[in-house]
């Protein structure tokens, strides 16, 4: 791919801004399937998050329930296990996904936000379904800052291709 020469011509301004833009697209895309592919790895075989419920009688408490979120080998469905529940939920059915970083606060149901530490809530991940003919919702916490954001990244894209099926070659 890369003959070792020209290498002068692009630092010149030989016309290689738009060569190294696709490089650079090319490489946030490889770096961007490798990520896929290890959240793919981790979550058939099952990733502890914490599962989020409202408190029973109580709409100001959250019960936080250890649960294990898990792809299915297909990669079009996904469950949420945990003690005394469980849920089930297919990729295409995913409408959106939202953190407390992006997104505004008013998203998320009053209960989460105020039992919730800010530490908690920068962990924070809000799915949103179909549940045919419903709009349903979930929240979980991730284990860390940047375990939400790669839940979240790598989600997302699994998501599109559930919808739109595998990429097309140009």
């Amino acid at each position: 791919l890369h003959d070792g020469g020209g290498g002068e011509e692009a630092r010149d301004g030989g016309g290689g801004e738009d060569e190294d833009e696709e490089e650079s697209d090319a490489a946030k895309m490889k770096k961007l399937q490798a990520m896929v592919t290890g959240f793919v790895r981790q979550m058939v075989a099952g990733s502890a998050i914490t599962f989020l419920k409202q408190g029973a009688g109580d709409e100001t408490s959250a019960r936080r329930v250890p649960a294990t979120f898990k792809l299915d080998k297909t990669l079009s469905s996904a469950s949420v296990q945990g003690e005394d529940m469980s849920l089930g939920l297919g990729l295409a059915d995913i409408e959106d996904i939202y953190n407390m970083d992006e997104d505004c606060q008013e998203v998320f149901p009053k209960w989460v936000v105020s039992a919730l530490s800010a530490e908690e809530q920068s962990r924070l991940l809000m799915i949103f379904y179909t549940d045919a003919p419903v709009s349903r919702s979930f929240c979980i916490l991730e284990g860390s800052v940047e375990a939400r954001k790669r839940f979240q990244e790598c989600l997302k894209v699994l998501c599109v291709y559930a919808q739109n099926g595998p990429p097309t070659a140009k």
